[in-house]
């Protein structure tokens, strides 16, 4: 399988938007995103955590599907779910259910993808927004006039966008630049350009 659907236990998204990103894809609930995934009508591939948050009704309701259970405290349930798709032949994760609830695990999950770049690409998805960590040049796709932010996590240097309202040539940005907020797509599509960093591509959808 070359995608894999990550559906975590923050707040849900509607359960025709959640089959639809489940079709064709392995899908993978980090612990408690069973609940969610219960709800919506998907059923997972498999199910991996230290399986505190998930119900007794999810548990009959999936009783016939793998369940991993992990309990190293040590990292969450997300990172347990991405070290599973490190170690797949999965190209890429779909991440879902990943926002919402607390802040701290909201911005952790952002976080956490960071060192999992180098084995497969990531995208946070909800029904109004994709969220891509990106430390190397990507095109993207959109409607023409779409709302587009570039957040930088880490010190990034030579940064260059094209296809957008505004602009940068071979710009280094930190993480306290606010440059490239609130921009958009003239086109349908653009490209980010980085010689060396970490950001989140924010597209509106």
């Amino acid at each position: 399988m070359e995608k894999a659907l990550i559906i975590c236990n923050g707040s849900t998204e509607p359960a025709k938007f959640l089959r639809a990103q489940a079709k064709n894809n392995f899908v993978l609930c980090a612990d408690g995103g069973a609940n969610i995934a219960a709800a919506a009508g998907v059923t997972p591939d498999a199910v991996i955590g230290d399986m505190d948050s998930v119900t007794a009704k999810t548990r009959t309701k999936f009783k016939k599907i793998p369940w991993l259970k992990i309990r190293n405290q040590n990292n969450t349930d997300f990172e347990k779910a991405l070290d599973f798709v490190k170690k797949s032949d999965i190209k890429k994760a779909v991440i879902v259910c990943a926002a919402g609830g607390r802040l701290d695990f909201t911005l952790s999950n952002l976080l956490a993808t960071a060192r999992y770049l180098p084995y497969f690409d990531i995208v946070f998805k909800s029904r109004a927004w994709e969220i891509y960590p990106i430390n190397k040049t990507k095109k993207f796709s959109c409607r023409a006039g779409t709302r587009v932010s570039l957040l930088p996590l880490a010190a990034c240097a030579g940064v260059s966008l094209s296809g957008l309202e505004y602009a940068l040539k071979n710009k280094n940005l930190t993480p306290a630049d606010t440059l490239t907020l609130s921009n958009r797509a003239v086109n349908n599509n653009f490209e980010v350009r980085i010689k060396k960093g970490l950001m989140l591509v924010y597209i509106e959808v």
